[in-house]
C-alpha cells in the first residue's frame, strides 16, 4: 500500500504543478488586467511580491514533495502556503485546486492510516461524481451544455433536427449514468461497474472537449486524465476495500462534510458552485461590465464588444464579459457568486474611477438581469 501511497502523492504534485504553470497569471499580481480580488478587504495590502513568492515556493514544495513524497513536514509547509496564495484571491478558487488542497490534507491527517487514506480519497472522488450528476439535473444543462454544445457545437445537428428526434430529455442520460456510478464507487464491493462506467465517461469528456475547443476553461483536460490516473491506481490494482466508517473517525469528519454534507446545501443556494463539484451544469452565473464611456478605459479596447446576445447591456453601452476577460487572462472561468462580484464591482471602480458604467449578471434561462448594487 505504501507503493501506492508514493504514486498517489507524485500524481497530484505532478497534476498540480500542470494547473499552476497552466493558469500562472492568476497566481500573481502584478501585469495583469483583471484585477486581484481577495475575500477580505485587509488581504488587498499584500503586496504583488507576496503573490510571487507564495506561487514560487507553492511551485517549489511541489516538486520536493514528488521527490519526497513521505515528507510530513513539507507536506504542512505547501498546505500553509498554497492555502494564503488562494486567500489573495479569489479567481485562484478553481474546482481542481479545492480537490488537491483537501487531498494534501488527507495525505497529512492519515499519513499513518493507509486504509484510512484510501477511504477518504475514494469518498471525495464518489462525491464528486455524484454532486457533478446531480447539478446537471437541470434545464439550464439540457439546454447549455447538451443541445447547444454537445449536439450542436460538436456533432453538427440544428435545432429542427434536435426537435424532430427528441433528442433533448436524452441529455440526462450522461448526468444519471455518473451520479449512479458515484455511488457505485462508495457502496460496493465490485468496482468494476463504476470503474468501466467512470472511464468510459472521461473518454467522452476528453473528445467532445477536444473537440469543442477549452480555450477558456483548458485545464479540464488534464483534470480528465488525473481522475482517470487516480481510479486506475486504486481499482485496477485493486490496493484495498473502502470503508465509510474510516471516514466517519476523527479528522476525517471533515472530509465527511466538506465532501459530503455542504456541497448538498448549494442545491438550496448556500453553498458555493465551485465548492460543490458543480461543473458544466448550465447554470453558471455570468456578469458583464456596460461601460457607457469606454473611451476612459482605452487598454480593453480589444474585449469590448457589440454582441449582446442576452441583452445585459443598451443601446451605446460597451460590453465587456468577465468571463472572456478571465480566459483572455488565465484560461479559467472568473469565480461564480453574487458575493464575488460585489467585490469585484468594488475593485474595478476604484481602479477606474472615471468609468461611467453598470455591473449586470445574467444565468439560464436568461431571462432576468440582475445588476449589482
Amino acid at each position: 500500500m505504501k507503493d501506492s501511497q508514493t504514486l498517489l502523492i507524485r500524481i497530484t504534485c505532478l497534476f498540480w504543478i500542470m494547473t499552476k504553470l497552466l493558469s500562472y497569471r492568476a497566481w500573481l499580481a502584478h501585469g495583469r488586467q483583471y484585477p486581484v480580488v481577495p475575500p477580505f478587504e485587509f488581504l488587498d495590502v499584500v503586496p504583488p511580491v507576496a503573490h510571487a513568492a507564495s506561487f514560487f515556493l507553492s511551485l517549489s514544495g511541489l516538486v520536493l514533495l514528488f521527490i519526497f513524497p513521505r515528507k510530513t513536514g513539507l507536506m504542512v509547509a505547501l498546505l500553509t502556503i498554497i492555502l494564503f496564495s488562494c486567500l489573495l484571491d479569489v479567481v485562484r478558487w478553481q474546482p481542481w485546486e479545492y480537490q488537491c488542497l483537501f487531498f494534501l490534507i488527507i495525505f497529512i491527517i492519515n499519513r499513518h492510516k493507509p486504509a484510512a487514506l484510501f477511504s477518504a480519497i475514494i469518498f471525495v472522488m464518489g462525491c464528486i461524481y455524484i454532486y457533478s450528476g446531480i447539478h446537471k439535473l437541470n434545464g439550464g444543462y439540457l439546454f447549455v451544455v447538451w443541445e447547444q454544445l454537445i449536439l450542436r457545437r460538436i456533432i453538427g445537428l440544428s435545432k429542427a433536427n434536435i426537435a424532430q428526434w427528441n433528442l433533448h430529455y436524452i441529455g440526462l442520460i450522461m448526468p444519471i449514468v455518473e451520479t449512479l456510478a458515484g455511488v457505485l464507487l462508495i457502496t460496493v464491493k465490485n468496482k468494476k461497474i463504476p470503474l468501466f462506467l467512470l472511464m468510459a465517461m472521461h473518454v467522452l469528456l476528453l473528445f467532445m472537449l477536444s473537440a469543442a475547443g477549452i480555450s477558456k476553461n483548458r485545464i479540464v483536460l488534464p483534470w480528465n486524465v488525473f481522475m482517470m490516473l487516480i481510479l486506475t491506481l486504486y481499482y485496477y490494482r485493486g490496493s484495498q476495500s473502502f470503508s465509510l466508517q474510516l471516514v466517519l473517525r476523527g479528522p476525517n469528519l471533515a472530509i465527511l462534510l466538506f465532501w459530503g454534507i455542504l456541497p448538498s446545501l448549494h442545491l438550496a443556494g448556500y453553498w458555493d458552485k465551485k465548492l460543490s463539484a458543480s461543473m458544466y451544469s448550465g447554470n453558471m452565473k455570468f456578469m458583464d461590465v456596460c461601460v457607457k464611456n469606454p473611451e476612459t478605459m482605452p487598454g480593453f479596447k480589444r474585449l469590448f464588444t457589440d454582441k449582446n446576445p442576452y441583452n445585459t447591456c443598451t443601446d451605446g453601452e460597451a460590453r465587456l464579459s468577465l468571463s472572456n476577460l478571465s480566459a483572455k487572462e488565465f484560461y479559467l472561468l472568473p469565480y461564480p457568486e453574487y458575493w464575488y462580484y460585489r467585490k469585484f464591482k468594488k475593485k474595478w471602480e476604484k481602479l477606474y474611477p472615471q468609468a461611467d458604467m453598470e455591473f449586470r449578471v445574467y444565468q439560464y434561462p436568461y431571462k432576468e438581469v440582475v445588476e449589482i448594487e
